[in-house]
């Protein structure tokens, strides 16, 4: 503690240190460019008047459009998304799922290739037996083929002459009548050449023969209706169809009609495969070619609508 006689002053010393570094002056400004004098513009600033039409702008302003202007408008087409990229592992997959398939495509290409038999040159027809036989098979179905054509062309032709009225009426009569109704042209029967036509009758619960043209033809066994029937006689082969006779009364006869068949056609077929060749089966043989029998023979079915049991049988050359 200090008595009261001491003095209570505090000796300080203070040594001088570095001085302040002095402040930095502020830079100078370069001085306003002053624009050129321009009379009209200055008086016209300075006043303070602008003329209506002047073209002086102030600064910060924008210019306002009005209706008479033209407005443009501007549509932005928006881009199309593009696509997402793909990740590198997918599109390895995709290049090893695409190089599998096309080794597995050359690999069955190959296959094919070697299970393919390989070609042979073609036999010619007359020096080699399975080729004829061959060419014979073909020909029967050409002839099946006309047969049945044949068969059909008969049924229609007979079924309409059989709905004639005059005919109707004259199977009510008796033969003399019908005669005389042919001889007059009042029934008529539109047949060709080499073809016969024959009228029965129903009487006492049996078909009678009332006409048959050409007169010096024999008779002809009726087939069942819509079934023609293929017969043989000494000039070849001949279609048999029939027809009822209806009339308000009911089926009161029967029409037949007979129709040879040209062998011509069937021959042309047959004649440069053989040495013989005949159709057997519907009773005596019909011949197609004449020739020797010696040889190798073959039987060949044909097969006809009519389930006729016909077949061609032939010498090979």
């Amino acid at each position: 503690m200090q008595s009261a006689g001491e003095d209570d002053s505090v000796e300080m010393e203070v040594t001088a240190g570095e001085p302040d570094p002095p402040s930095a002056s502020p830079p100078k400004r370069a001085p306003p460019r002053r624009r050129a004098a321009n009379p009209t513009a200055d008086q016209i600033v300075h006043t303070g008047e602008i003329a209506p039409r002047s073209s002086i702008i102030r600064s910060g302003e924008h210019p306002r459009l009005t209706d008479s202007q033209p407005k443009i408008e501007v549509h932005l087409e928006p881009e199309p998304p593009k696509p997402a990229p793909t990740p590198p592992r997918k599109r390895r997959v995709l290049w090893g799922l695409a190089a599998a398939v096309v080794a597995s495509s050359v690999a069955a290409v190959v296959f094919i290739k070697r299970e393919q038999p390989e070609p042979t040159a073609p036999a010619r027809v007359g020096d080699d037996t399975g080729a004829s036989r061959a060419a014979l098979e073909t020909a029967a179905q050409f002839i099946a083929m006309t047969l049945d054509a044949e068969a059909h062309g008969a049924s229609v032709r007979v079924e309409a002459m059989a709905s004639s009225p005059m005919l109707k009426a004259g199977i009510e009569t008796d033969i003399r009548t019908l005669t005389d109704q042919v001889s007059d042209n009042d029934v008529t029967f539109p047949i060709k050449a080499h073809e016969v036509i024959e009228v029965y009758r129903h009487l006492d619960g049996k078909l009678t023969p009332m006409l048959v043209l050409p007169k010096d033809a024999g008779n002809i066994e009726p087939p069942p209706f819509g079934k023609p029937r293929i017969n043989a006689d000494r000039s070849g082969l001949v279609v048999v169809a029939s027809a009822a006779i209806m009339t308000p009364a009911g089926e009161r006869g029967v029409l037949v009609l007979a129709v040879p068949v040209s062998l011509d056609g069937m021959r042309s077929r047959v004649e440069p495969h053989v040495k013989q060749a005949s159709l057997v089966g519907l009773g005596a043989p019909v011949p197609l070619v004449q020739g020797p029998s010696s040889g190798s023979k073959v039987s060949i079915p044909i097969t006809v609508e009519s389930n006729a049991p016909l077949k061609l049988e032939a010498v090979l050359r």
